[in-house]
Formats: structure tokens, C-alpha cells, sequence
């Protein structure tokens, strides 16, 4: 068993939602040999979600304007801050969606992937004004299922 596999599991002895949160990193990618994963892992248990969001936005935003000029959707999702933010999972939900509210960034890949719900069929000719549309209809539809307050 390799320094990677053994340094992996002796994390996974920690609580049962680190273990989970660690096994999608690991998945994703989103680790190196210098402790990215370390990092990512403290960053999440330190409660500081919005602090860690609005950080992979930031990066995912730059990766985007440097790819402005392709056609192709893989160019803008292939990008390891995109990987970090489908990662942080239904937690995030309510953070994409008030980014998505005012920004142009193509938020409903990262819903699709998170949710499950596939408001986009063809990942490479999407109409974004109406896959936004949807993604907030379908939000102002939930009550809170992902930790919003009822408006009543």
C-alpha cells in the first residue's frame, strides 16, 4: 500500500461526515502531496463554508474569463475549483444560488451536478437565461429542504 492509500485511510478513522467528505475530495482530485486535502478538510470542519465557497468561486471565476472564447462547456467545468464546489455538495445550494442571482458564471452545471435535477440535457447547447429561469423557479419551489427558513 502506497504513502497516498495509507495517509488516505488514516484520515477516514475520523467522524463519519469527514470520512464521507474526504472519500468525494479524494474522488475529485482535489488533493496533493503537499496536503491540499488537509486543508480543504479544516477549511469545511471549521464551519467557514461561505469563507471556502467565495474562495473556489473566486478561482473558478478566473479559470472561466480564461476561457471566455470557447464553444466547448468542458473547457469552463474542467477546472479543479469547479470539482471543489460540486464537492461541498447540498450545503452549498443556497450559497450557489444567491451567486447565481447576480452573476453570469454557469451555476446550473454545478446544480446539475450536485442535485441530480438535470435542467441541462445537452451539457454543450444550453440556452443559459433559460437554465437560469429554471434553476431559480425550481429553488423558489423548495421549502427547505437545504437549509432555508419557510417564508411563512
Amino acid at each position: 500500500m502506497g504513502n497516498r492509500s495509507r495517509s488516505m485511510q488514516n484520515r477516514l478513522h475520523g467522524n463519519r461526515r469527514s470520512a464521507i467528505v474526504a472519500l468525494l475530495l479524494f474522488a475529485l482530485g482535489i488533493h496533493d502531496a503537499t496536503g491540499q486535502l488537509d486543508e480543504t478538510m479544516q477549511t469545511i470542519d471549521q464551519g467557514s463554508l461561505a469563507a471556502h465557497f467565495d474562495a473556489l468561486t473566486q478561482q473558478w471565476a478566473a479559470h472561466c474569463a480564461r476561457v471566455v472564447l470557447s464553444s466547448n462547456m468542458a473547457d469552463y467545468l474542467n477546472a479543479p475549483s469547479y470539482r471543489s464546489l460540486v464537492a461541498l455538495g447540498n450545503p452549498a445550494i443556497p450559497l450557489i444560488i444567491e451567486r447565481y442571482k447576480r452573476d453570469n458564471l454557469p451555476w446550473g452545471f454545478a446544480l446539475d451536478d450536485i442535485t441530480g435535477l438535470h435542467m441541462i440535457p445537452n451539457r454543450n447547447s444550453y440556452n443559459p437565461p433559460s437554465t437560469k429561469r429554471l434553476w431559480l423557479e425550481w429553488w423558489e419551489s423548495q421549502k427547505s429542504p437545504y437549509g432555508r427558513r419557510d417564508r411563512n
